[in-house]
């Protein structure tokens, strides 16, 4: 070795007394690996850090697309509640409005105390629950085994009570629902952590990979002083390597690190108040008058409306006419149902039903256009026979 004032020393060596004789010494050598070794291994250690960052990722981004999902389908279930309920009937009042509310913020509200161990949020949210003003509900939801499913019974019990037009009551169930699908995929990932056995083999590989470094970086370094060179080199590379070991860690548990107060408060529940605030002030939900709404997008609950009216309609609107054609009283009606299917004004037949169709058989200079007359039942089954 060489000191600071340039002058080389022998290597260290230790004197080893011995019962009876003469001490002797006994020289070190040098402890230092090839670097092949971590060469081959290298690239192993490069692919289980990869897989193991790989997976971790892709567990947060399930779980941020899963809030995601919670986030806009509340906001959309607030949009439709307070501006359906409102505009159908006049006896909506404030408090219906707020429960709709509460209840809307209360599911993401659980959703994070169920992906969050009891001793980080469980107090947090007794207090929360406490600040509900249907304390009734409130009490619901302190009790509850599965406290989500909990709160989303809540949304669809008062979607019931605003007795909304049926094809409306669907739509904001069905959202309900998705809102029952992120809730399924958060618990799928906060019940299923990444294998014990694979993040424990990463780690002692790596363990050891850093722990044998210095010495393959050994003979390398020699030009340095005292091989010094080896410790910020080393520590350079456990730094990175470890920082990635440490990073896979941290997002193998998404809902630790998530925002999920922040989202609850700022994007969830901001937006959702606002919405009710409206609509309790009358603003974005006009009063028709009762039933005046509900005739336009289901006729045939009440008054049938008139066909040129019908006519306009999407596709997905005259549907559900055509389906129930027989509840309305007037044949224009469903021939506008009819034509807003098909692209055209529908004919109405024999009995003053609606077809489309041309039964009688013509025929055409291009014969994939001509249509030939049916044939009999005597003829059909003959043809069946022979066949």
């Amino acid at each position: 070795w060489i000191d600071l004032d340039g002058i080389q020393h022998a290597p260290t060596h230790f004197d080893l007394p011995t019962l009876g004789a003469s001490p002797f010494i006994v020289s070190l050598p040098a402890f230092e690996l090839p670097k092949e070794p971590f060469s081959l291994t290298s690239g192993s250690l490069g692919l289980l850090l990869s897989f193991r960052t790989n997976v971790s990722y892709k567990r947060w981004n399930e779980a941020r697309t899963a809030w995601g999902k919670v986030i806009n389908d509340s906001r959309s279930i607030a949009r439709m509640g307070a501006i359906w309920s409102k505009s159908y009937k006049d006896t909506i009042d404030d408090a219906a409005l707020q429960r709709l509310g509460d209840a809307i913020c209360s599911f993401s509200r659980t959703l994070m105390n169920r992906t969050l161990p009891p001793q980080e949020d469980e107090t947090n949210f007794n207090i929360y629950t406490y600040q509900i003003g249907d304390q009734n509900y409130g009490e619901v939801l302190r009790t509850a085994k599965h406290r989500p499913t909990a709160a989303l019974a809540e949304i669809s019990n008062i979607m019931v009570d605003f007795q909304l037009n049926p094809l409306h009551q669907v739509e904001v169930e069905r959202v309900v629902t998705g809102l029952c699908d992120a809730l399924g995929a958060s618990e799928r990932i906060f019940t299923s952590p990444v294998p014990t056995f694979y993040t424990r083999h990463t780690a002692r590989f790596l363990a050891f990979w850093l722990l044998a470094l210095p010495l393959g970086l050994y003979e390398p370094l020699g030009g340095s002083w005292n091989h010094i060179a080896m410790l910020p080199v080393v520590a350079v590379i456990s730094g990175f390597l470890l920082g990635i070991e440490e990073l896979a860690t941290q997002m193998e548990e998404p809902f630790s690190i998530l925002p999920m107060e922040k989202m609850c408060e700022g994007s969830i529940r901001t937006a959702v108040m606002e919405q009710v605030e409206r609509s309790q002030q009358g603003i974005q939900a006009p009063y028709y008058g009762e039933g005046k709404m509900l005739n336009v997008a289901n006729p045939y609950a009440g008054e049938a409306v008139d066909a040129a009216v019908v006519r306009e309609l999407p596709p997905t609107m005259a549907q559900p006419m055509m389906e129930a054609a027989s509840a309305v009283p007037e044949p224009a009606v469903v021939a506008a149902a009819n034509g807003a299917l098909n692209g055209a004004p529908a004919a109405l037949g024999a009995g003053g039903m609606a077809d489309t169709r041309d039964p009688e058989p013509f025929s055409d200079e291009d014969a994939r256009k001509s249509i030939s007359s049916a044939p009999t039942f005597e003829e059909y089954m003959k043809l069946r026979n022979d066949s």
